[in-house]
């Protein structure tokens, strides 16, 4: 699967029973019970957990993210500078483009990695207060079928996602 998106969703359930309802549901659909994951306080259940994330991807979204958006605002700065003052225009567009990644990626870079340790803690709390989360992952078919399923079935925050699978 090396270069291939992976699709999936994932939600929470106040329950394991219900949870493991729909996990039979899913599997009456055809969903192969190994792209089927439950989570939960006292026992982990997966055949093929998919989709590791660590704090550096993150932390890399964020990065890219930011120096986008600080390229466009030093651009923007360094034209209205330049206007104002009769400055060479080349020159302070090209600084303050600079100057914008720099501090976009920075910014960037830090809000994304405060983002995931909010989220971090927000899984943490469910688990402990006896949530489960049910993921699937597979093709886009049957992520449509689970993604139905989950929001029929009185899921806690269904999640779609895709994501680049490393080999």
């Amino acid at each position: 699967m090396s270069g291939l998106a992976d699709r999936g969703t994932s939600a929470w359930y106040h329950d394991r029973t219900t949870a493991q309802k729909v996990m039979r549901q899913l599997r009456t659909l055809g969903i192969p019970k190994s792209n089927i994951s439950l989570i939960g306080r006292r026992f982990q259940w997966h055949a093929g957990l998919q989709g590791f994330y660590n704090p550096g991807q993150g932390m890399f979204g964020g990065l890219v993210v930011g120096t986008l958006f600080g390229a466009a605002l030093g651009l923007l700065i360094g034209v209205i500078i330049s206007l104002a003052t009769g400055a060479a225009l080349l020159q302070t567009v090209l600084l303050t483009l600079w100057v914008g990644m720099g501090i976009g990626a920075l910014a960037g870079s830090i809000l994304s990695l405060a983002r995931s340790e909010v989220e971090n803690i927000r899984y943490v709390e469910r688990l402990q207060t006896g949530q489960v989360l049910l993921s699937v992952h597979g093709t886009p078919e049957q992520v449509a079928q689970a993604s139905g399923i989950l929001a029929a079935t009185g899921a806690i925050e269904p999640h779609d996602h895709e994501q680049s699978v490393q080999p």
